[in-house]
């Protein structure tokens, strides 16, 4: 079985945390997705080398805000070295305010929308591979106005907001990398994995033997009969599974006499080209 994956999403309100997860999928890096209030336990279980602080639309102010665990922040990898930490939008505000920032509302001049960050005349690794003038997607009320003590402020936007901060292995971008409207954000989420040192452990391949692992550790050498209808699921079940079962693996379609004409042929070819043992019952 595969291990578990290396990098935790926090889901703290963002209507984009499924695309941070795609995006990383995309990289070839497995994640998952985690509540705020059930992080703790999975944290200390599962070792990890990154966590990522998703954006939302609350304020840090606000009474019931969200909030990760705050044990986030001292997270060590197996190896004695630091948990490498993105905070996303809220989620670059919640490490500033943790760590002794300064976030302020932005009421009356929210930023949404398309905006352009200076990252002036030295790129941080972070950046690498990006331009120093780059487009990016807002979506915020509050902003960090004040980094906390050791941070650099990495870039601004034109109205002087700090698009991003760093200090070690903790980043924090007030736009969202995640989003197409960030032109570079997948390179900019490639780079935090590659500071991160998350290796690729994701592509389609793997799903396919994950599913066929499973399905042996639970059904061990016993016969195994499913339902086929032909269609797209149990046809890639079965194109998936019958490498392993073989002729432990028979594949039953019901003939109820509703079928369409010519549809138990299709039935039977599709069979064949997913390489299972098919039979027809009459109902």
């Amino acid at each position: 079985m595969p291990s578990l994956p290396k990098v935790a999403i926090i889901e703290l309100g963002s209507q984009y945390t499924l695309l941070i997860e795609r995006t990383l999928r995309e990289l070839g890096v497995r994640s998952v997705i985690l509540d705020p209030k059930r992080a703790s336990l999975w944290l200390k279980k599962n070792p990890l080398k990154a966590v990522i602080l998703s954006g939302g639309a609350s304020s840090v102010y606000d009474e019931n805000a969200p909030e990760p665990p705050t044990e986030v922040l001292s997270l060590m990898r197996q190896d004695g070295h630091q948990v490498a930490i993105l905070g996303i939008c809220y989620g670059m505000q919640w490490l500033a305010q943790h760590l002794g920032g300064e976030v302020k509302s932005m009421s009356g001049n929210r930023e949404y929308g398309e905006a352009e960050i200076n990252l002036g005349e030295s790129c941080h690794r972070f950046f690498t591979n990006t331009p120093l003038q780059q487009k990016v997607w807002m979506s915020h009320g509050d902003s960090v106005v004040s980094g906390p003590k050791g941070f650099s402020v990495l870039g601004h936007t034109q109205t002087g907001t700090i698009a991003a901060m760093a200090n070690g292995k903790i980043w924090g971008v007030q736009f969202h990398p995640e989003v197409t409207h960030t032109p570079h954000g997948k390179e900019i989420l490639a780079n935090f994995l590659q500071l991160a040192e998350c290796e690729r452990d994701w592509e389609p391949s793997s799903v396919v033997a994950s599913i066929q692992d499973g399905a042996v550790s639970r059904l061990g050498d016993q016969r195994i009969i499913f339902g086929f209808s032909g269609g797209v699921d149990s046809t890639t079940l079965s194109a998936i599974l019958a490498p392993v079962f073989k002729d432990r693996l028979l594949a039953v379609a019901i003939d109820g006499g509703h079928l369409r004409q010519g549809e138990l042929d299709e039935i039977r070819q599709h069979a064949t080209d997913a390489g299972v043992n098919l039979q027809i019952v009459d109902a």
